[in-house]
This record gives C-alpha cells, sequence and structure tokens, in this order.
C-alpha cells in the first residue's frame, strides 16, 4: 500500500523550486538534498537507538501511536481534513 506524506511531498517541491532556478547549479541543489536525506535518517536511527536503551520496544510502539494520535486529533480539530488524508498512517 502506497504512503502519501505531506512533508515529503513539501520537500519534494521545495528541491524542484530551488532547480528551476536559471542560476542554480543542478548538481548542487541534487547533492544539497541528497545530504539532508542522509542527515535527516542518520538522526533519526541515532535517535531511536538512544531511546531504545532507556524505554522498551513496546512502550515505544504506544508513546509512538499515542503521537500519531494527537497529531490526527489536532488536524481534525482545525478542520484540516485534507492533510489528514495525506497524514495518515498504516
Amino acid at each position: 500500500m502506497r504512503q502519501f506524506s505531506l512533508p515529503n511531498w513539501v520537500t519534494k517541491l521545495a528541491t524542484m523550486l530551488f532547480a528551476s532556478g536559471k542560476d542554480v547549479s543542478k548538481l548542487t541543489v541534487f547533492v544539497g538534498a541528497s545530504l539532508a536525506l542522509i542527515v535527516a535518517s542518520g538522526v533519526g536511527v541515532l535517535a531511536g537507538s538512544f531511546i531504545s536503551q532507556y524505554i522498551n520496544e513496546k512502550q515505544l510502539q504506544y508513546v509512538a501511536g499515542a503521537g500519531f494520535f494527537d497529531v490526527k486529533m489536532s488536524l481534525i480539530g482545525r478542520g484540516r481534513v485534507a492533510q489528514l488524508v495525506a497524514f495518515r498512517c498504516v
């Protein structure tokens, strides 16, 4: 099942906008976007491995589930159902 992520598409759109400039090196935009993805993934891995030393996996799943539920409820409360559909979790 495909999953649509609004932040993911915003990042792609920003990269396309940067690359659309006539005076901008396409290679620089590509390298910058690639490095940003690598750094973000690395931070996620490091944070996950650090947190897993103090919280067991089952508790971490409950915390993550509660966090996603909170984000969904806040989107519903603000009337942003389109973003809720984009943020769906499988």
